[in-house]
């Protein structure tokens, strides 16, 4: 025998409608944002890789600077502009590559996103 059942199983049209959204928000958020922590990503290896380079820290700040500049222009990063890196010096002789930026992205109608990014790394030359 067969029971008869009041109540709807599935999603109605508002909840489909409510999912539909949030998934196309999650969306465009990784869209815009995405590309903007890969090139961060980006720009904190090649920090890494300069502060490993022995010819880096024999030439001082400028070694540094022109090293670090070298390795952005080989991996096409040209939102970072050179007065977001500052090159301290640290006790021991060593440097310390300082990169502080901000990144506004428009995210839809006249919401925007700012994203900052600060980062150290400390170049040993070894």
């Amino acid at each position: 025998m067969h029971q008869r059942s009041d109540h709807q199983l599935g999603f109605s049209m508002l909840a489909f409608l409510f999912w539909v959204v949030l998934a196309a928000f999650v969306m465009t958020v990784l869209v815009k944002l995405g590309p903007v922590y890969v090139t961060n990503w980006t720009i904190r290896s090649v920090m890494e890789e300069v502060s490993h380079l022995p010819e880096a820290l024999e030439g001082g700040k400028k070694g540094v600077r022109d090293q670090l500049w070298r390795r952005l222009e080989i991996n096409d990063v040209t939102t970072v502009e050179p007065s977001a890196f500052s090159i301290v010096d640290e006790p021991g002789g060593n440097l310390m590559i300082v990169l502080d930026y901000e990144v506004r992205v428009h995210m839809f109608f006249n919401v925007d996103a700012v994203v900052s990014f600060d980062d150290e790394v400390l170049v040993t030359g070894r």
